[in-house]
């Protein structure tokens, strides 16, 4: 800018922050700025010559932060008309991350603290006396199995979170029959309790090289999901799909569970977000399961679909290339 505050230059990255067309003519910056903190930051510099800089939040975006730089160019000839330059430098994707880092740790802190609390209070009740009462005895140890599979199974989501964005995962070929018949042995205790009945189908290729431990989290947890989710007797649908000539693999999974709502849909892959959280806490889901899905098939250039009902189930369907 000039020093009487008319824009002489710009870039189209600084349109993009401000989220407004600017104009090619010389004209009066606040036709641009609808930010008041930047606004008084560049009034103040082209009125007393001096440079401001700090972080501010952008008015029409509430997500949108960046680092703002009001620097007075100083010129050796004093008949030539002082400038002004701005310079925004984008923060908000890591704003956004370290907000993310902080609602982990929170929410971490809280899903800790329901069976930690859990297993002191009756460790310490069985301690006191009650450990005399056979039926006392039965029943707060139970209590205490349970809850301590609750905190496991935490530790193992939050690991393979982790574990996801290392990357250090290769290559095998997996059969994909004897795998995913291997996850779903792993929950046949749970299926059995609910009297669930699983059909699958393959399509094209059973044989397929992919990244095992990748692709096990991916469809366990989605199974483990459709199971959580599930109505008594109810169905799960498993079709897999190899296409040989592009090379990809599809994987549907469709349940007739309690579905998940349209306000809730937009959510379901944030960390720790649940559908229904006294659901997921009877049949022992972290709140996690749909984030490492979501996350894994962003390494691997995949991607998830959903489509869902409420009362009438949820259908996920993943492409991966191979």
């Amino acid at each position: 800018m000039n020093s009487q505050g008319d824009v002489l230059m710009h870039n189209q990255a600084m349109a993009g922050l401000l989220d407004v067309n600017i104009s090619n003519d010389i004209h009066p910056f606040i036709e641009d700025i609808k930010t008041y903190s930047l606004s008084r930051m560049i009034e103040h510099t082209l009125r007393k010559n001096k440079n401001h800089h700090r972080e501010i939040q952008l008015v029409g975006n509430s997500q949108k932060f960046v680092d703002a730089n009001v620097i007075r160019l100083v010129h050796t000839r004093e008949d030539f008309d002082q400038q002004v330059l701005v310079i925004l430098y984008d923060l908000t994707e890591s704003r956004q991350i370290e907000r993310m880092q902080v609602d982990f740790v929170n929410n971490v802190s809280h899903e800790l603290k329901t069976p930690v609390t859990s297993i002191e209070g009756f460790s310490e009740t069985l301690l006191n006396g009650a450990k005399d009462d056979p039926e006392k005895l039965d029943h707060f140890l139970k209590i205490i199995h349970s809850e301590s599979i609750r905190l496991t199974e935490l530790i193992q989501d939050i690991l393979s979170l982790s574990r996801v964005k290392k990357g250090n995962y290769k290559a095998e070929v997996v059969n994909l029959h004897e795998d995913i018949d291997s996850i779903l042995e792993r929950q046949d205790t749970t299926i059995k309790k609910h009297n669930l009945t699983i059909k699958k189908q393959f399509f094209g290729n059973e044989d397929v090289t992919i990244n095992k431990e990748k692709f096990d989290l991916i469809i366990q947890n989605l199974i483990k999901n459709a199971i959580s989710y599930n109505k008594e007797n109810g169905e799960i649908n498993i079709e897999v799909h190899h296409d040989e000539i592009e090379n990809r693999l599809k994987f549907i999974i469709k349940d007739t569970g309690i579905g998940i709502s349209e306000d809730d849909q937009g959510r379901i892959f944030e960390r720790f977000y649940r559908v229904d959280r006294s659901r997921s806490l009877e049949t022992g889901g972290t709140g996690l399961g749909l984030a490492i899905v979501k996350e894994t098939l962003d390494t691997l250039d995949g991607d998830i679909r959903m489509e869902s009902h409420k009362g009438l189930g949820t259908t996920f369907t993943v492409n991966i290339p191979l």
